[in-house]
């Protein structure tokens, strides 16, 4: 341990070829465009939003560690991992390298409340080392290409001292579909118990949205253009139009829209993973949320996406009931994850999977497990409903 030294990268280009070399000698079959494009790693360490951290040993670089910090969302993810394994005691210095980490983040934005990972860019056995110093297991991405090989990726967060205790809205009822996973979640981060809405309750509001009536779903198309789709982004954004869901560090590089643009979903879609982020929705008149989300689903299947996810309030019972009843399937759960006011709030991820490829490794953590378990059970009842009595 006396002889590895952390290092914080901030936009220094003489440190790129350290970088790339390190990156060279641990890649897999795949090719992460971030380093087989310089002009994007060096957009990346200019960016003021990026956080880069290099661990050296001896005199040379052993691993990096890249983090996205949101301020305005007090909230960071750690985007890129990379360590030598083949080192002596890597994983202590990779733990290290770590909890050094959540303390320059903590110094660079000292609000900062909320750091998570995802296994999309990391390896099971590296956001295992973030469990060990703290990290809690906060859901799944089954069906997801991304680094885990029993393709049942993971997040997993860390919450900074009193952000659960003194930050999180916990006053707020929950969807009975949803309790099950905030259950798992709750017992990862010690979360008090929430009420949960009765079934009749939450059809009963269903209906009350129902008979204002909606618009005719107008035919939709996708708009394939990512400077222009962020920019009409950025500019609801600005001028607080109504703006519907909530992804942070995702930008759109796809509009899914009618040609008056009276319905207009921002999405994130990677054609390679066949993987879509819902992204935003901005809405010039009232349409069926059910229909917006089915329709959406069936152009991004005719677009090649296979998995796609979409992000919304734990509190919010009747968008809950709109996005179940499209055909999503919850898979996360993350307490205290975006940030209101002087509060944060819960929200929940729901996936939706086209292609059926995962198999799970019954060595993994068992919270992985346990949301996989409860995801699939309810991913079942969408292709066998039970009859009823």
């Amino acid at each position: 341990m006396s002889n590895h030294v952390i290092h914080h990268v901030k936009a220094q280009k003489e440190d790129i070829f350290e970088i790339l070399q390190l990156y060279f000698k641990n890649q897999k079959e795949e090719h992460d465009p971030l380093f087989t494009r310089v002009d994007r790693l060096e957009e990346n360490l200019f960016d003021p939003r990026s956080y880069w951290q290099l661990t050296l040993v001896r005199g040379k670089v052993v691993g990096l560690i890249a983090a996205m910090i949101d301020p305005g969302q007090k909230l960071a993810k750690i985007t890129r991992m990379i360590f030598d394994d083949s080192i002596p005691d890597a994983g202590t210095i990779t733990k290290a390298a770590l909890i050094d980490l959540l303390a320059k983040l903590k110094d660079q934005d000292p609000l900062l409340d909320v750091v998570y990972t995802t296994t999309i860019t990391m390896s099971m056995n590296q956001q295992k080392l973030t469990i060990d110093i703290g990290f809690k297991v906060l859901g799944i991405f089954p069906n997801l290409l991304g680094e885990d090989a029993s393709l049942l990726n993971g997040m997993t967060a860390y919450f900074y001292p009193d952000v659960l205790e003194k930050k999180r809205k916990d006053e707020f009822v929950l969807h009975p579909t949803i309790a099950p996973f905030f259950n798992i979640a709750a017992k990862q981060a010690s979360l008090e118990p929430l009420k949960v809405a009765k079934v009749e309750d939450v059809k009963k509001l269903t209906g009350s949205y129902v008979k204002r009536g909606f618009h005719d779903l107008p035919e939709l198309e996708i708009i394939q253009a990512e400077r222009f789709v962020s920019r009409r982004l950025t500019k609801h954004m600005q001028n607080r139009s109504q703006l519907v869901n909530f992804y942070p560090f995702y930008k759109p590089n796809l509009l899914i829209c009618d040609p008056d643009m009276d319905l207009q979903v921002y999405v994130r879609a990677n054609k390679k993973m066949k993987f879509a982020a819902i992204i935003g929705e901005h809405l010039k008149k009232s349409f069926d949320p059910i229909q917006i989300y089915s329709n959406v689903q069936k152009e991004l299947r005719k677009y090649g996406i296979s998995y796609m996810e979409i992000i919304n309030d734990a509190a919010d019972l009747f968008g809950v009931e709109c996005i179940l009843a499209s055909g999503f399937t919850p898979c996360a759960y993350l307490p205290a994850f975006k940030l209101q006011g002087s509060t944060r709030r819960d929200y929940v991820i729901f996936a939706k999977s086209f292609e059926y490829i995962c198999q799970p490794q019954l060595s993994l953590h068992p919270a992985y497990l346990d949301f996989y378990r409860e995801y699939f059970r309810i991913e079942g009842k969408n292709y066998f409903p039970l009859e009823s009595t």
